[in-house]
């Protein structure tokens, strides 16, 4: 009976032993076999064969120094001490961060000026107490970017490798809202409202024969202003549009004077023969490239049948709507826009002489036993 209790204590004493080991004085293990590479590459190939992530400050030491290690199943621990003399490891929840030693015998007993990672939380709402999914939040730190995007139910939960500074701003953006800033000051819960910008939804399209407001609109519009367009260097109001519209198309085949105009499709070919959109200036039909880009005050692009459909078959390409530019009461504008450029050839042939030609034919003459010409006239060989 007393052999078989030595027996039984024996074996459980190994699982009481593991038992009282913490999580955190796991130390992971790795194995590295590389020859003369920067310690930054050492760090990457720890972390992916421990799923852990280092963390360290720039100034402490040069990551592009080059080591060389041959450690087979080794502790982290070791593998640094190899590589970074005077640096220890500080594990905790898949994060290791590199401190030097000095640093960290302080830490226990002075409050180290190494930050410890912290986990900001919170929640993203618009005015009317909705959560917003898909919001984003930014934090600045240490001159990087760190961020992340809010739920379903408008939480989010963003992971920094070190405590943010008293005052560091905490953003929260959505688009069609306006940005809201909140100071860090030592709580890592956040709550953000967001407000609509009234502005970007009070703003006018032309729609057909009249306007709407951007927050009322359900067709597929695009709306392009002035300033878009004259602050591009091209004289043709087609060649403007390039690039400012979603499933516009601009071609430009040509750039002699005079035919630099492009082709313009919206959202491919729609119609046999004539695909062009249907054009029109202040109401009346016409020609995109016979008005000014200076005089234009704005552009909407139809691209969709319920927008265009007022328009009957003729706007199965689509529509171009152009308002141009009105005077203004008791106010005088003066707008002067120059520009200045230069062409010149790639390549430029070099040309003979008359009087070189007239010699080099007269040896191609001679090879061939031909008579000569001189000014016009053919002597005889010899």
């Amino acid at each position: 009976m007393e052999q078989r209790k030595t027996v039984l204590a024996a074996l459980l004493l190994p699982v009481l032993i593991i038992c009282h080991i913490p999580l955190s004085a796991q130390v992971p293990r790795a194995s590295v076999h590389k020859e003369n590479v920067p310690v930054k590459e050492i760090l990457k190939t720890i972390e992916k064969a421990t799923d852990y992530v280092f963390f360290w400050n720039a100034a402490d030491f040069d990551a592009s120094r080059k080591v060389s290690v041959n450690m087979e199943n080794t502790p982290v621990t070791d593998i640094i001490s190899k590589i970074l003399p005077g640096f220890e490891c500080r594990i905790d929840k898949g994060k290791i961060i590199l401190v030097k030693a000095a640093e960290k015998d302080d830490a226990c007993q002075k409050s180290s000026p190494v930050r410890k990672p912290v986990t900001l939380k919170g929640r993203i709402l618009d005015d009317k107490r909705a959560p917003l999914p898909g919001a984003a939040v930014v934090v600045r730190l240490d001159g990087h970017n760190y961020g992340t995007t809010s739920d379903v139910d408008g939480n989010f939960i963003l992971d920094l490798p070190a405590e943010p500074e008293t005052g560091c701003p905490v953003t929260a953006s959505f688009i069609g809202y306006l940005d809201k800033t909140a100071s860090y000051n030592g709580s890592n819960t956040f709550e953000f409202v967001l407000r609509q910008d009234e502005e970007l939804l009070s703003e006018s399209v032309v729609v057909g024969y009249g306007r709407q407001e951007k927050i009322n609109l359900t067709g597929s519009v695009a709306a392009i202003s002035s300033d878009n367009l004259t602050r591009r260097p091209v004289m043709r109001a087609t060649a403007s549009l390039a690039g400012l519209a979603s499933g516009v198309s601009v071609t430009q085949t040509s750039g002699q004077p005079g035919s630099d105009g492009a082709t313009v499709r919206i959202r491919g070919i729609g119609t046999l023969n004539n695909s062009a959109p249907l054009v029109l200036i202040d109401g009346i039909s016409g020609q995109l490239d016979g008005i000014n880009p200076n005089d234009i005050e704005s552009i909407s692009i139809l691209k969709d049948a319920a927008s265009s459909a007022i328009y009957g078959s003729r706007a199965g390409n689509g529509v171009i709507l152009v308002t141009t530019k009105e005077g203004t009461q008791d106010r005088i504008s003066v707008t002067y826009n120059g520009y200045a450029g230069f062409q010149s050839p790639t390549a430029l042939p070099d040309f003979v002489s008359n009087y070189e030609y007239m010699e080099n034919i007269n040896k191609a003459y001679a090879n061939e036993e031909k008579p000569r010409c001189i000014l016009g006239n053919i002597l005889p060989t010899g």
